[in-house]
């Protein structure tokens, strides 16, 4: 349990994100299984790989030209841990 992030999210808002997560995971699924079903193996893993390259590329490139920061020096403190609790 990440205690640091206990009361961090109202219910509504994590009710919310996991709908979100539930209908592009299934929307991926199906675009998935058309697309297996339509290319040859090697050619699917292929695109699969190019694409998780190019996100960690995209990833380095922001983090590298500082649009990407993220601060965790807050959620990290000891008060935040027991205003939590």
């Amino acid at each position: 349990m990440c205690y640091w992030a206990v009361g961090a999210m109202s219910s509504l808002s994590a009710d919310g994100l996991l709908l979100v997560t539930a209908f592009l995971w299934s929307v991926t699924f199906v675009a998935q299984k058309y697309a297996a079903a339509t290319m040859r193996a090697l050619a699917f893993v292929a695109a699969r790989f190019e694409g998780v390259l190019a996100a960690f590329a995209l990833g380095w490139v922001l983090i590298l030209a500082g649009a990407a920061t993220v601060e965790i020096g807050p959620l990290l403190r000891r008060e935040a841990v027991s205003r939590a609790a």
